[in-house]
């Protein structure tokens, strides 16, 4: 797993939304706490992680896995029965730069606001320890929020690439840790990617 370190300074506001991702839009403010969440008009479990290192592939899986795993063995030990798993992920692809790179942005949905938010305060504002490309890990609220949402908006989107480890994937069951995760990929392929390419999972 990758390793990550605390950057010294203050926070930076990150926009939610990314230019040709799932439209445009200004920053969506992660709530404070569980109370604020829960007083909102809807709770936040669909979330961005912004400045992901763009080598990562299935390194963003693998670190979704480790983090419910230790999460949910925490919650045990402090007899919280709130669940950290997570159903949706997707990091898209760059097909035009840099063969087998992201954009450097993913959606992730939890299954529970409170799952959200231990990602949330366990990543935000978190350098990521990775040669050559030392990013700062930030995290807002994603506009489309919930799984139900997120299936609508990508299932008829066409993808212009060679195979379905580059879509959107649904998680069924949930993972929380225990497991690998089961992956059902969204959307429809079109055509290549301009550069040949090995099959990807993201």
């Amino acid at each position: 797993m990758r390793r990550l370190r605390k950057r010294n300074g203050r926070k930076r506001n990150i926009g939610a939304l990314s230019r040709g991702a799932t439209g445009e839009g200004g920053v969506i403010p992660f709530p404070s706490g569980p109370d604020q969440q829960q007083n909102g008009s809807s709770a936040t479990t669909t979330i961005m992680i912004k400045n992901i290192p763009n080598q990562f592939r299935s390194d963003l899986l693998d670190i979704l896995t480790e983090h419910c795993l230790v999460e949910n063995l925490d919650a045990v030990v402090r007899s919280d029965p709130n669940k950290s798993e997570f159903d949706f992920v997707y990091l898209p692809m760059d097909f035009n730069k840099n063969r087998g790179s992201n954009l450097g942005y993913a959606f992730v949905n939890f299954t529970g606001a409170i799952g959200a938010q231990r990602f949330y305060q366990r990543y935000h504002n978190f350098e990521w320890d990775v040669e050559q490309n030392k990013k700062t890990c930030a995290i807002t609220c994603a506009k489309i929020q919930g799984k139900k949402a997120l299936i609508g908006n990508f299932r008829r989107k066409v993808f212009r690439c060679e195979c379905d480890e580059y879509l959107p994937v649904v998680v069924a069951p949930p993972c929380d840790g225990v497991s690998p995760p089961k992956l059902t990929p969204l959307g429809k392929l079109r055509g290549a990617p301009k550069y040949p390419t090995s099959r990807l999972r993201i």
